[in-house]
């Protein structure tokens, strides 16, 4: 399912997506903001660079809340 802008603004409002700015709705999509990344030493950071096979995860400002019924 392809949301347009009018449905995400409509998921903001229905506090289906929190923290969200309305700001960063785009045509069809949404930019989520960092909050941190984290490392596999555990380390919470501003900012990261990868190198090649490496991952961090990333934390979000936003919290989405996502029906049982919907694969995501």
């Amino acid at each position: 399912m392809t949301l347009v802008d009018k449905d995400i603004h409509a998921l903001i409002q229905s506090r289906t997506l929190l923290n969200a700015d309305d700001g960063h709705v785009g045509a069809v999509s949404y930019d989520l903001r960092t909050m941190y990344y984290a490392h596999g030493d555990g380390e919470y950071k501003d900012s990261f660079e990868l190198v090649p096979r490496e991952s961090v995860f990333v934390a979000c400002e936003e919290i989405i809340h996502m029906p049982v019924n919907m694969i995501g």
